[in-house]
């Protein structure tokens, strides 16, 4: 969510003059607490009570930001508002407990109310898909851009392999959340096992949960990195034989894959990415063109995917991480989100 109103926001500072309402994070890189958030949207709300008719189009990048919107349309009802939509703002309130049970009645009185934006913008077409499902049917997809901060913003000219490469002749890398959804013991139990010998897997990543992790350190050819510095992390990536998103479905899960932002910055530094082809991953990677799709759950299909893809030559490997970065760049640009979002901001209604 941040990245995306922050990409958004620098991109179209060159176009608009903007006015910025936002709310900052913790120094610790953890999100503001409930107090904060309720007194952000108390003071957004009030200034477009007072200064709403000054603005005719506003962007609101959460969505509990509703107050505010509902205000700015009562001040100012020829405004043209749009709101983004999250995965999380969507399925949040399957979740147990008192708070979701609470967010379940708010989004509801969300979806009553969408006629108030012109557009509600959602961030693939998993997210579209729950949104509808929710009442929202005045949705369109603008996927989120690569961002302009972070490791991906400044590759070095010259990439180093990684000491810890030296135990394997082909690596496969996998970085993020280990949890159960992103599949990565999953593929060290169903998948790996399969794979020639030379293969190892390499696992960076936050622990969110102790016992998932102990059970996917103690699998056989599987070695833990720990969490990589960026600047650190592009050489795994530049150097692994592949870079793996093996998300799965779990039966009963509250929780989804709202894009995949990780698969973007993988194949925009050059790698051979192969993702599940599920939820908001599907709409991270473009098939034979950044990265390879494959259908979770389904050890078969990636196995053979690997294997085929482990068969090509040096050649094919630097001919494809050269194309597929590039493409990368391009589909999944700051230029891009932004001319989406100015087409909608200067769409007229008598347009066809």
């Amino acid at each position: 969510m941040e990245t995306y109103s922050f990409e958004l926001y620098s991109g179209l500072l060159t176009e608009y003059n903007i006015k910025l309402l936002a709310l900052p994070g913790k120094s610790n890189g953890k999100p503001p607490s409930l107090l904060s958030l309720g007194l952000f949207i108390a003071r957004v709300t009030l200034y477009c009570l007072l200064y709403g008719r000054k603005f005719d189009r506003v962007i609101f990048t959460d969505t509990l930001l509703f107050p505010a919107a509902l205000t700015h349309s009562l001040v100012n009802r020829k405004a043209k508002r749009i709101s983004v939509l999250y995965g999380l703002d969507l399925v949040y309130s399957n979740r147990k407990g008192f708070a979701p049970f609470v967010y379940g009645f708010i989004l509801k009185f969300i979806a009553s109310i969408r006629k108030i934006f012109f557009k509600i913008v959602t961030i693939s077409r998993s997210t579209q898909s729950i949104a509808i499902s929710k009442g929202f049917d005045n949705t369109l997809i603008i996927v989120p851009a690569l961002p302009n901060q972070g490791f991906t913003s400044n590759l070095p000219n010259v990439f180093t392999k990684p000491d810890k490469y030296s135990v394997s002749e082909q690596p496969i890398f996998y970085f993020g959340r280990l949890i159960p959804r992103k599949g990565s013991l999953w593929f060290a139990k169903e998948v790996l096992p399969n794979l020639p010998d030379e293969v190892s897997f390499f696992v960076s990543g936050t622990i969110n949960d102790p016992a998932y992790a102990e059970e996917l350190f103690s699998c056989p050819k599987v070695i833990y990195l720990g969490t990589i510095p960026g600047n650190e992390i592009v050489n795994y990536i530049r150097y692994s034989s592949l870079v793996v998103m093996p998300n799965i479905k779990i039966p009963g899960s509250t929780d989804r894959e709202g894009f995949g932002l990780v698969a973007v910055e993988a194949s925009s530094v050059g790698c051979r990415l192969i993702a599940s082809d599920l939820e908001g991953l599907s709409d991270a990677v473009k098939e034979g063109v950044t990265g390879f799709q494959v259908t979770p759950n389904d050890p078969e299909k990636w196995i053979d995917k690997i294997r085929e893809l482990l068969s090509q030559s040096q050649k094919e490997k630097e001919e494809w991480i050269r194309s597929s970065s590039t493409a990368t760049r391009e589909i999944y640009s700051q230029s891009l989100l932004v001319r989406k979002f100015s087409d909608l901001l200067e769409f007229k209604s008598n347009q066809k």
